[in-house]
C-alpha cells in the first residue's frame, strides 16, 4: 500500500507552503501588471506624439499656411515653437526630402541638414518609426511622420516623463501585490491558525487518553467552526464513554480479584487438610488398604493436587494483578535451576511416555538477576505445558545459549496451537480448543503467570507453534552486568 506522502507532512508546514505559493503568486501577477501597465503608457505616449504630428501636418501643410509662409518664412517657426511648447516635447523639425530643416522650434537650427539621423528608408504613415537620437549629449528618442508632401515632421521627445511614470506604476503594482499577499497570508495564517492550535490540543489529548488518562476534556468555546465544535464535543463524549467503561471494568476487576482472593484462601485451607488426610490413610497408618481403595484415593489426592495447584495458581493472579507480587531479585545460575526443574519434572514425563531431555549450553552461561521461587515458577509452568499437551512418545527439548542475553527455548512435539488462537495464549484461562479435547485439566493460568513474570525479571517471552506438529516457548533474561540488583 502505497502511503499517502501528505501524512508525514505537518499542518503548519503546509500552512506555510500555502503562504509561499501565494506570495509567488502575488510576485508574478504584479509582474504582470507593471508589464501590461508599461505598454499601455508606452502606447499613450506614442500616440500623443503621433497626433502632435497629425497635427502639425494638418495646420502647417494648409494651404493657407503654405501661402502665409512664403510671405512670411518666421511665422511657421513660431507656430513650430507654440506646438511644441503645448506638447512638452523636445523639439519639433519639419524636414524636406533634402534632410534639411525648414521650420523649427530650436532657433537658430533652420537650413541645418539632418539627414544624417533620418532614417534611410521608405517611411510609411501608417507605421511609423521611432529612433534614439544624440542631442546636445542628450539622448533623445524622435519620432519620423512622412507627410502628403514629401516632407517629413521629426518629433523629439524624452522619455524620462515615461520612467517616472513607470516608476510610479511599479511602486503602485508592489504596494498592492504587498497588500494582497499580507491579505491572502494573514487569511491562510489566521485560519490555520484557529483550525491548528485546536488540533494540536486534540493531538495531545490523544496521547494524554492513549497513556491512560481518561480525566482530560477539551474546552469547547472560541472555537473556529461548527466542525471544531462538533469534532471537540464528539471527542469529549468518547473519552467520558472510555472513562466510564474503565471505571467499571476496574470496579468489575476490583470485585472479581476480591472474590477470586476470598474463594482461593478458603479453598486452600480444607484442601491442604483433605491433603494430610489423604496422605495419612494412602500411607497405611489408618489400617491396610484394599487394591481398588488405594486407586480409588489416589485419584481423589492427585485430584485435590491439581485443586491445591489451582488455587495457588488463582492466588498468584490475584497478588499480580493487585502489584502485590513482590521479587526478590539476587545472583543466580540459571542454567542450574532449569537442570533441576527438568529432573523434577522428568518423572512425571517419563510416567505419560514422554521423552524430556535438557541440553546443557557449551559454553559458560553468566549469571542473571532473578527471584529464584518465582523463576523456578514461571520455567515450570512453561515446562510442565509442554509435557502435558505432548502425547505418548512425544518429545520435549529445554535448550539454554547465551549471546549478548540468556536464551531459553522449551521445544515440543505436542498439538501445537491453532494460528487463530495464538495471540491469546498470554491471555488469563486460555486453553487452545484442540488442549481442550485431549487434556481436560488446566487452569489456563501458568503462561499468564510466566509471562509477567519473565518481563519482571527484564526479559522477553514469544511462542512459535504450528497445530499438529508442535510447539515452541522462547524466553530471555539479561545477565546480571546489565541488571542493577
Amino acid at each position: 500500500m502505497v502511503q499517502n506522502p501528505f501524512q508525514r507532512v505537518s499542518l503548519a508546514t503546509i500552512a506555510w507552503l500555502l503562504i509561499a505559493i501565494s506570495f509567488g503568486g502575488v510576485v508574478l501577477l504584479t509582474l504582470v501588471f507593471i508589464r501590461q501597465d508599461y505598454v499601455r503608457a508606452e502606447k499613450q505616449l506614442l500616440e500623443e506624439k503621433m497626433k502632435l504630428a497629425e497635427t502639425i501636418e494638418s495646420v502647417f501643410f494648409s494651404p493657407l499656411r503654405v501661402y502665409r509662409a512664403a510671405l512670411f518664412p518666421g511665422e511657421a517657426d513660431v507656430f513650430i515653437i507654440e506646438m511644441a511648447k503645448l506638447s512638452e516635447v523636445e523639439f519639433v523639425h519639419i524636414v524636406n526630402p533634402n534632410g534639411t530643416i525648414i521650420a523649427s522650434s530650436i532657433s537658430g537650427t533652420r537650413g541645418k541638414d539632418v539627414s544624417s539621423f533620418v532614417p534611410n528608408k521608405p517611411l510609411e504613415r501608417e507605421t511609423p518609426v521611432f529612433s534614439d537620437i544624440e542631442l546636445e549629449g542628450k539622448q533623445i528618442t524622435a519620432l519620423f511622420f512622412p507627410t502628403d508632401v514629401r516632407n517629413l515632421i521629426v518629433v523629439g521627445f524624452s522619455l524620462d516623463d515615461l520612467k517616472r511614470e513607470i516608476v510610479s506604476l511599479v511602486i503602485r503594482n508592489v504596494l498592492i501585490g504587498f497588500s494582497m499577499f499580507i491579505f491572502a497570508g494573514g487569511m491562510i495564517m489566521l485560519v490555520f491558525w484557529r483550525v491548528l492550535r485546536p488540533l494540536q490540543g486534540v493531538e495531545i489529548a490523544l496521547q494524554k487518553v492513549g497513556s491512560g488518562n481518561l480525566e482530560f476534556v477539551l474546552p469547547t468555546k472560541n472555537l473556529f467552526g461548527r466542525e471544531m465544535v462538533n469534532l471537540f464535543k464528539g471527542f469529549n463524549a468518547m473519552v467520558s464513554r472510555l472513562k466510564e467503561i474503565h471505571d467499571r471494568e476496574i470496579a468489575v476487576s476490583k470485585s472479581k480479584s476480591e472474590f477470586l482472593s476470598i474463594a482461593a484462601h478458603q479453598l486452600r485451607t480444607p484442601l491442604s487438610a483433605l491433603k494430610w488426610v489423604l496422605n495419612l490413610v494412602l500411607a497405611g497408618d489408618l489400617g491396610k488398604l484394599k487394591k481398588n481403595q488405594k486407586e480409588l484415593l489416589q485419584k481423589g489426592y492427585d485430584t485435590n493436587e491439581r485443586m491445591i495447584a489451582l488455587v495457588n495458581d488463582l492466588l498468584d493472579v490475584v497478588r499480580i494483578e493487585e502489584g502485590r507480587f513482590d521479587y526478590k531479585l539476587e545472583k543466580g545460575a540459571v542454567s542450574e535451576i532449569i537442570e533441576n526443574i527438568v529432573k523434577e519434572i522428568k518423572v512425571i514425563a517419563e510416567q505419560k511416555g514422554v521423552q524430556l531431555f535438557f541440553h546443557r549450553p557449551s559454553s559458560k552461561i553468566p549469571e542473571v538477576v532473578l527471584d529464584a521461587v518465582k523463576f523456578r515458577l514461571a520455567v515450570a509452568n512453561i515446562i510442565d505445558n509442554a509435557v502435558q499437551y505432548t502425547p505418548a512418545n512425544g518429545k520435549v527439548d529445554v535448550e539454554v545459549t547465551y549471546q549478548k542475553e540468556v536464551l531459553v527455548s522449551v521445544r515440543d512435539t505436542g498439538v501445537g496451537i491453532p494460528k487463530y488462537q495464538l495471540s491469546r495464549v498470554f491471555t488469563k484461562f486460555f486453553r487452545g480448543d484442540n488442549a481442550v479435547r485431549i487434556q481436560t485439566s488446566g487452569s489456563g493460568l501458568g503462561l499468564f503467570i510466566a509471562k509477567n513474570i519473565i518481563e519482571k525479571h527484564g526479559g522477553k517471552i514469544w511462542i512459535e507453534s504450528q497445530e499438529g506438529k508442535g510447539t515452541t516457548v522462547y524466553f530471555t533474561i539479561p545477565v546480571a552486568e546489565k541488571r542493577r540488583l
